[in-house]
C-alpha cells in the first residue's frame, strides 16, 4: 500500500509539473499563434544576385594544404 501511494504521488507531481509547464508556455505566447487571424505576413525579400568569383582569386593548392580533411587534393 505504501508503494502505491508513492507511485500515485509521483504521477500527481509529474502531471502537475506538466500542466504548469504548459501554462507557462501558453501565458508567454510560445505555443500561441504568432500573428492574429486575418493578418497577412509580408513575403521575404528576394535573394540578392551573386556573381561567381573568378578562379584566379582562389589558391587551390593553399586550400588543399590548409584544409586536408575538406580537400580532395
Amino acid at each position: 500500500m505504501k508503494g502505491l501511494k508513492r507511485v500515485a504521488a509521483i504521477v500527481a507531481v509529474a502531471v502537475l509539473l506538466g500542466v504548469m509547464w504548459y501554462q507557462a508556455f501558453a501565458v508567454t505566447g510560445v505555443i500561441g499563434p504568432v500573428t492574429p487571424p486575418g493578418i497577412e505576413r509580408p513575403a521575404p525579400p528576394p535573394a540578392p544576385k551573386l556573381s561567381a568569383l573568378p578562379m584566379e582569386q582562389a589558391d587551390i593548392d593553399l586550400f588543399g594544404r590548409l584544409h586536408p580533411v575538406w580537400s580532395a587534393f
